[in-house]
């Protein structure tokens, strides 16, 4: 718990100033009209998350970090020549660490996020080249023909697929081990196990990850709390590959400011 309601009522005040100010950079829809001038606030709310979170409980604390990582991105992104910004992106990954009580405290993120990037870009590459050379089916041909030219064009998109799924496999796994060489060796055996679009195999270049991380039953709190920074780690991996968009952190102070005929913040800049 924080220390008093005195701190806590002032922090969400100042979160409120900030997102008020943010509001004068936004069209009737709530998207940002210039956001190279909505950049400063969100590095302003990055820093400030990032201090509010030494104040934080465990869980709270940990959930601030994720939010400061997506502001220091964001500002990022939309000032690309902001050495301030980027300095303050590799401060707080450097902090980061320290505060997770990782291994390896000169471990890069950003580093590792851009090695991602780049596979998921490559990924993305083949995938569009793949299905180029995926033929047309005519229409002057009989109808076994048909048949035979479908069932070879189902058989390639199959492949393809399974590729991509496998590549998807493959870049998880990656961030895995990068977060278990960072934290450490795991102090239970543990799985982890791909949802939704990726356990069905139906997973597309540009889809979200969704995985939960299976441990030992009657895992000790050493273990849960390992695996806790473990995702802290792992999720700002992924927010430095700059396509996660803000609202996904669910900050509150954009949804206090809004008024019954205005609509929340919107991240449209964002490339998902």
């Amino acid at each position: 718990m924080r220390s008093s309601h005195v701190v806590d009522s002032s922090w969400e005040q100042e979160l409120n100033k900030m997102a008020e100010q943010l509001k004068q950079f936004l069209d009737k829809n709530g998207k940002e009209k210039d956001p190279d001038k909505s950049a400063s606030i969100f590095h302003q709310m990055g820093l400030f998350y990032k201090e509010q979170s030494k104040q934080d409980d465990s869980i709270t604390k940990k959930l601030s970090l994720i939010r400061s990582a997506a502001l220091f991105n964001a500002a990022v992104t939309r000032q690309l020549g902001n050495e301030q910004f980027k300095q303050s992106l590799k401060d707080f990954c450097s902090d980061l660490l320290k505060t997770a009580g990782a291994k390896i405290l000169d471990a890069d993120l950003m580093k590792i996020a851009q090695e991602v990037k780049e596979m998921a870009e490559n990924m993305r590459k083949e995938t569009n080249e793949s299905l180029q050379q995926i033929k047309t089916i005519p229409y002057d041909v009989t109808k076994d023909e048909q048949k035979e030219l479908e069932a070879e064009k189902i058989a390639s998109i199959k492949t393809i697929q399974a590729q991509i799924t496998q590549n998807y496999k493959n870049m998880m796994k990656f961030v895995t081990n990068e977060c278990e060489k960072i934290m450490g060796n795991s102090p239970c055996r543990y799985s982890i196990t791909g949802m939704g679009s990726l356990a069905r195999c139906e997973i597309t270049p540009y889809s979200d990850y969704e995985h939960i991380i299976l441990l030992e039953e009657e895992a000790q709190e050493r273990c849960l709390e390992y695996f806790r920074w473990f995702s802290v780690i792992f999720q700002t991996i992924i927010i430095n590959l700059q396509g996660t968009i803000i609202p996904s952190v669910a900050i509150p102070s954009f949804k206090h400011v809004t008024k019954p005929d205005e609509k929340e913040f919107f991240d449209a800049f964002t490339k998902r």
